[in-house]
């Protein structure tokens, strides 16, 4: 059965492969500011096949948060957004700073994460905890850990409830987590001896991708896979830079790899072969300068993948990866400001993100693939 369905995979992935061969000239967007809960500022960060978008917003231009640092910030409140109106999913914790919902499934499940002021032994600093939504309503994930005010996070759910992500174990080590429950105590996966590890992003068939790193060490993240059979690196090297960011129901995953040592990182995607190994094609960035970095932080079934290419002079700009071009999204599309980072896209194509408005402000965007 893993046979046939890694032949499935590859089949269909090739076909996706072919069909790259043709021009872009085809892609068209309308778009859209998704506007605030009253504050100037909001990002999104993922769409379903609804139309239904989740980020964070400002609620005021008031600066009513503190940083670790004692700096006034603006508060920032998970949303989700949908047929033209924006719903306030607000916090659960008192010394909230920041809740953001990260990502949401085809039923409208939607999960992330909140940050908050944390006092230890007369230290501050910011700590975080994976968050469901429950009834239009903010609910902490809940696991288990004897660190004191240890952390966690939740970074994707798929359609079928299972939620992926990381806590500090007992041993103030990061461990990737699941939780096929949300209303029960994560599960830790495959922990690694010596690396900590986070799941960034799970498919419909429970394949989950994301990264591993030594603490205290020059070694850069690796990039991994979890199947049935366990966790397997997406690039055996020490050297190279590598992060997972996305896998679509395929197996193709798409995240950024370095092309050699102490070099930016390049917009990369995985795809799977018949032999159910995965091969790196590294897109890279828009521009040729030897200082661009770039990442795909979201892939459909069709393989086309989003993300951001940026340099020191020119900024970050948005991209799209359509049909074998890399396009900058601001080639194609009217925006009042500049499209700096697309971080997720549906099944239709629709595209969602932050730009940079008029105003310098940062704002949540969605792009309806015509």
């Amino acid at each position: 059965m893993n046979y046939i369905k890694t032949m499935v995979r590859s089949v269909l992935s090739m076909s996706v492969l072919t069909a790259c061969i043709s021009h872009a000239s085809d892609l068209s967007y309308t778009f859209e500011d998704i506007g605030s809960l009253g504050g100037p500022e909001t990002a999104a960060f993922d769409i379903n096949n609804a139309g239904q978008v989740v980020g964070w917003s400002t609620r005021s231009k008031q600066k009513e948060c503190e940083s670790p640092s004692g700096t006034r910030v603006e508060c920032r409140f998970a949303f989700v957004y949908q047929a033209g109106a924006m719903t306030d999913l607000g916090s659960s914790h008192p010394n909230s700073v920041e809740s953001a919902a990260t990502a949401i499934n085809k039923h409208g499940d939607i999960v992330g994460n909140e940050y908050f002021i944390r006092n230890v032994n007369g230290m501050r600093y910011l700590g975080s905890q994976g968050i469901f939504v429950e009834q239009g309503q903010v609910v902490p994930l809940l696991f288990n850990s004897s660190k004191e005010s240890a952390s966690s996070q939740a970074f994707d759910i798929n359609d079928h409830g299972y939620i992926v992500g990381w806590m500090e174990n007992n041993d103030d080590k990061d461990v990737m987590v699941e939780w096929s429950n949300t209303h029960t105590d994560a599960v830790i996966r495959h922990e690694h001896k010596t690396f900590f590890r986070r799941g960034s992003a799970t498919n419909n068939l429970g394949d989950v991708v994301g990264m591993e790193y030594e603490r205290y060490s020059y070694k850069p993240n690796r990039a991994f896979i979890q199947k049935n059979k366990g966790v397997s690196l997406l690039l055996k090297s020490d050297s190279i830079w590598s992060e997972a960011n996305e896998i679509n129901d395929y197996g193709m995953v798409a995240g950024a790899q370095s092309p050699k040592a102490f070099r930016p990182s390049e917009a990369t995607i995985w795809y799977p072969s018949i032999t159910g190994e995965l091969t790196a094609h590294v897109v890279g960035g828009i521009g040729k300068d030897i200082r661009e970095l770039s990442a795909f932080h979201d892939i459909n079934r069709q393989g086309t993948a989003v993300g951001k290419s940026e340099n020191p002079e020119r900024g970050s700009l948005a991209i799209v990866y359509y049909k074998g071009e890399l396009l900058d999204l601001n080639t194609i599309t009217n925006v009042p400001g500049t499209l700096v980072e697309a971080m997720g896209i549906n099944e239709q194509g629709d595209i969602v993100g932050s730009y940079i408005d008029l105003n310098n402000n940062t704002r949540g965007f969605v792009l309806k693939h015509q």
